[in-house]
């Protein structure tokens, strides 16, 4: 029994790893819409004209985000499972609920805080003259003309 309990929250760490791997595709944007923040860095980083060196660095370093991303997002799963389960209770118990709330507010910051990081070293990768780009807005989307 002592081995069981281990065995089955690692699976279950598992299982919630490959469920937040598979992604989804992002809806297509519309023309009414302003675009989305990530897919405006795309397009500043496109007009950068990086270097190989920077675009392997950038991408190695994103890689290395989701790798320590995902287990995070795996414990906020199974943290928001045990809320449920609490909120559910015929007297749930206030101080476990509003701690469970606390613990899933701490990982989600945790989360915030790498991608803080992550984007400063990137920045750090760049060149004074492509950081004064990155701060340049975008230009706006040409505008079509209705016949």
């Amino acid at each position: 029994m002592k081995r069981l309990l281990p065995a089955a929250i690692f699976s279950m760490l598992i299982i919630c790893t490959l469920a937040f791997s598979q992604g989804s595709r992002p809806p297509e944007a519309r023309p009414d819409q302003p675009p989305r923040p990530r897919a405006e860095l795309r397009e500043k980083l496109q007009l950068l004209d990086l270097t190989a060196e920077q675009r392997e660095s950038m991408e190695t370093m994103r890689v290395e985000l989701q790798k320590k991303i995902i287990p995070i997002r795996a414990q906020i799963e199974l943290k928001q499972l045990d809320m449920r389960t609490a909120m559910k209770a015929d007297k749930p118990n206030e101080a476990a609920i509003l701690k469970i709330a606390r613990e899933i507010h701490d990982l989600e910051f945790q989360i915030k805080e790498l991608e803080i990081k992550q984007k400063l070293s990137f920045q750090a990768l760049l060149t004074p003259e492509q950081r004064e780009k990155m701060r340049e807005p975008m230009p706006p989307p040409p505008v079509e003309k209705e016949d």
